[in-house]
């Protein structure tokens, strides 16, 4: 008991002596009350916000002596009053990042220098198009000529698809030269312009006409007389000698043309050519206006363009696209702009746009119907092919375009979510550095950047990569920031 009494004792002892040092610290460790701030706190995870203009008072103005030759003050764009310990904003920081011009040469290489920018499908397109130009270039060898393409399965060169690949592959190339402003492709592709002209030869009947001289079996005349006229005169500043050269196929294209209007029937039936060879030849004409102009050429080219006019075809593209746009581009005719915007609604109906758990790898292609009567029963129909989906994501990158150019913001929108989906079906049969891992490392360099047709189909092509090259670039375009 008495142990027990002095234990109590000594507790509060020790209790008195303790309570006004732990009273002294906490009361120095308060802090008052923060006084009100004038912006509210953000979170650190959000991006800091700008106070509205308005909300910092003014500083007090001082009388200022007046200057003898008073200067006119420079306007800002977008200013803030300066404020007592507020940040000043240099007109640098506070003006925008200036826009791509996809109508200067080099403006994906432009886009290139800063990456990190760029929202992640713009720059897979840009990554994806880089690297199939690549493989292009590659494929062009010494004498001029493109490689017809490579079979990994047994490491031998493709097939030959002719001279007509050739030329859309120089085509191409051309392209994407202007787009990265590299002087390589640029040179590969005049060499292979320079070899496609080799395979030509003067109209016997009209010296100042010139044509393919490749046989009718191998190569449609017409069409690839046009075609070749198109990759000459659509360069930023294509050499004097071809310019010439274009203006005698385009004479042959004058004659060729005027003839088949001529021997249409006034039934309304189709004429002997199909429509996408018209709207090649219409396109074709419209390029050389612009470096040669002459009054016939937009003329004929309207012709062309109202013959062809019918339902929508999945062989016409993309040259019902690019045709329509550079009319409606050129001649401010809302009606051809109404024309490719109809076809391109026809188009995206064609798109996978669900998620099909057998086939997942097929979402974003573009599968045509097939007419009826042609389609055996039972049977299923073929998958979306790297070309076919190539050919009409074109039409619709062209359609954005111009929809962006005429500020149609809600059409934009619409035909930018079906240029996605399509480009990412179009990237995913493209072979890159981790699809590429089960070859022998000195022979990977040979694939990557090659577009397959199919997922299950390894060969790559001229006509497979030219398409999905073009595409790719153009949809690129489209999406520019």
């Amino acid at each position: 008991m008495r142990s027990t009494l002095v234990s109590a004792l000594v507790l509060l002892g020790f209790v008195a002596l303790v309570s006004p040092v732990a009273k002294n610290r906490f009361l120095g460790r308060a802090q008052p009350p923060a006084p009100p701030q004038a912006f509210p706190a953000t979170d650190p995870q959000q991006p800091r916000s700008l106070p509205a203009l308005g909300a910092v008072p003014p500083l007090p103005a001082s009388p200022q002596p007046p200057a003898p030759n008073p200067q006119p003050q420079r306007v800002e764009p977008i200013g803030f009053a300066a404020a007592a310990g507020q940040t000043a904003y240099s007109a640098t920081q506070a003006t925008a990042k200036a826009p791509i011009n996809p109508n200067q040469v080099g403006w994906a290489g432009r886009m290139e220098k800063d990456l990190t920018s760029l929202p992640p499908l713009t720059k897979q397109m840009l990554l994806t198009s880089r690297r199939g130009a690549d493989w292009l270039s590659r494929m062009n060898g010494v004498k001029g000529l493109f490689s017809p393409g490579i079979e990994p399965a047994i490491r031998e060169e493709a097939a030959d698809e002719g001279m007509l690949r050739q030329i859309g592959s120089a085509w191409a190339l051309n392209r994407a030269a202007q787009a990265f402003a590299d002087p390589k492709y640029e040179a590969r592709a005049l060499q292979s312009m320079l070899c496609a002209l080799e395979e030509t030869t003067v109209d016997p009947t009209d010296p100042k006409a010139r044509h393919t001289s490749v046989p009718q079996v191998l190569m449609p005349r017409l069409f690839g007389t046009a075609l070749l006229a198109l990759a000459l005169v659509d360069q930023p500043s294509p050499p004097s000698d071809m310019v010439e050269r274009s203006e005698e196929l385009v004479n042959y294209l004058r004659r060729e043309a005027q003839n088949e209007a001529r021997a249409k029937p006034a039934t309304g039936n189709q004429a002997t050519h199909p429509a996408g060879q018209r709207y090649l030849v219409a396109y074709t004409l419209l390029k050389s206006n612009k470096v040669r102009p002459a009054p016939w050429k937009p003329e004929l080219a309207a012709a062309l363009l109202e013959s062809a006019n019918g339902p929508v075809d999945a062989q016409a593209q993309p040259w019902q696209g690019l045709a329509l746009a550079e009319w409606s581009r050129t001649r401010g005719d809302r009606e051809a702009a109404a024309r490719l915007y109809a076809a391109c609604e026809e188009l995206v109906r064609w798109q996978q746009s669900k998620l099909n758990p057998a086939h997942p790898r097929q979402l974003g292609g573009f599968q045509p119907p097939v007419a009826s009567g042609n389609q055996p029963a039972g049977s299923q129909l073929a998958p979306p092919t790297t070309t076919s989906s190539s050919a009409i994501l074109l039409t619709l990158a062209e359609a954005a375009t111009l929809s962006r150019e005429m500020g149609d913001a809600t059409r934009n929108q619409a035909l930018m979510e079906a240029i996605d989906r399509g480009t990412q079906f179009i990237a995913q049969n493209q072979y890159t550095e981790a699809t590429t891992q089960h070859f022998a490392e000195w022979y990977r360099p040979l694939l990557e950047g090659g577009f397959r047709d199919t997922e299950r189909a390894g060969t790559l092509s001229l006509g497979t990569q030219q398409m999905a090259l073009m595409a790719m670039v153009q949809s690129l375009r489209a999406s520019a920031p």
